[in-house]
């Protein structure tokens, strides 16, 4: 009864979300509203942002991205288990969005107890100079798979650039942490390409297959 309940205020919201008997619901994003279980091309509503479509969902939920470009800060900080995936690798793009200023040290990505697999991230045109902490910034255990992280662009070596493509910092509770970054392009960063941020919690890390190129600074991935 309550998931028909469910899928009925969805339909009054035009807004799609596969429900599987007992589990977790799927929802779909493309910037022109218009997608869902047929693919990017069907006529059903869709969220036209990842963190609209973030914030409704639950613990174990997919958010499942369109190709085009989201100029938007995304964070899945309070969905345990969310799997953010792009439908079309590296198609769908996360951008800072134009003319919002980026507090220092924040991140374009945050990532908490979750998966963020096939994106391309990059800042805004002219806001590659920003002191963000990093590209995407992970808590907890999580996977950053298949994504192209991309920082400041070579010729802006001289300026602030970004300090990390990922981070994790393993801030919460006791516990071991599982870290898994693999089959990324990380590049034009100043420092670390995978850095960590521990503060005495373990965490089993499993980087592979990440290609790591042009490193602005002295330190290496």
């Amino acid at each position: 009864m309550k998931r028909v309940l469910l899928l009925v205020v969805l339909a009054a919201l035009s807004v799609p979300a596969v429900v599987q008997a007992g589990g977790p619901v799927v929802r779909y994003v493309d910037a022109d509203g218009r997608a869902g279980p047929g693919g990017c091309g069907g006529s059903v509503g869709a969220f036209r942002t990842i963190q609209d479509a973030i914030d409704a969902s639950g613990a174990g939920d997919t958010v499942l991205v369109c190709p085009g470009v989201y100029r938007e800060i995304v964070s899945s900080a309070g969905r345990d288990g969310l799997t953010i995936r792009a439908l079309e690798a590296h198609r769908a793009v996360i951008q800072q969005p134009p003319g919002q200023r980026v507090r220092d040290r924040q991140a374009r990505v945050t990532i908490a107890n979750a998966r963020l697999e096939g994106f391309r991230i990059r800042p805004a045109p002219g806001a590659e100079c920003a002191p963000v902490a990093a590209m995407v910034l992970v808590y907890g255990t999580a996977t950053v798979r298949g994504n192209r992280i991309v920082g400041s662009p070579p010729f802006q070596k001289g300026c602030g650039l970004y300090e990390d493509a990922v981070v994790h910092n393993s801030r919460g509770p006791s516990g071991t942490f599982e870290l898994r970054v693999a089959a990324n392009v990380i590049r034009d960063f100043r420092s670390a390409g995978v850095a960590f941020e521990t503060e005495f919690i373990p965490v089993n890390a499993t980087i592979r297959r990440n290609v790591f190129a042009r490193v602005h600074g002295s330190r290496h991935p």
